[in-house]
């Protein structure tokens, strides 16, 4: 895939990270929107494409955030899970995969894990900074020409 390549002598590859740039929040619902708006080029970008919400801000107390984060713990949460899911197979890959980070976010080693064994396992699992990246992944993902944000 272009410059969104994610294999390189069998490991996942990721872009460094650039200027300073709005919310991973702002950007990811910009992706959805996205998707949302071109759902009659490509219906599965929003049926079958979801969020893991695992960067969610959670509020109230420390010891009431510690609860919740249990509770999601135990309900198999996660850490390091990418952000973006679009369940839909193509070309060799069993589906798509996209951690995404603001223009100057960083990749945790959790998240370095994840992308490389959703690789593994015959995802094409990557990094996107940026809504613009991502869906320009999206697009390439399921052949979409002539996309626009």
């Amino acid at each position: 895939m272009s410059q969104h390549s994610v294999r390189d002598e069998g490991k996942a590859i990721y872009r460094t990270a650039r200027a300073i740039a709005p919310s991973e929040h702002s950007e990811q619902a910009k992706v959805f929107a996205w998707a949302k708006r071109n759902w009659c080029v490509c219906h599965e970008l929003d049926e079958l494409m979801f969020s893991t919400l695992n960067g969610i801000s959670l509020g109230g107390s420390k010891a009431s955030r510690g609860r919740t984060i249990t509770k999601m713990k135990a309900e198999g949460m996660k850490v390091g899970v990418p952000d973006i899911f679009l369940m839909v197979a193509r070309q060799s890959w069993h589906g798509l995969a996209i951690e995404l980070k603001r223009q100057d976010g960083t990749l945790s080693d959790e998240q370095v894990w994840w992308l490389d064994k959703l690789t593994e396992q015959g995802y094409l699992a990557t990094a996107c900074w940026g809504a613009r990246e991502a869906i320009s992944v999206l697009a390439e993902y399921m052949d979409i020409q002539g996309w626009e944000e």
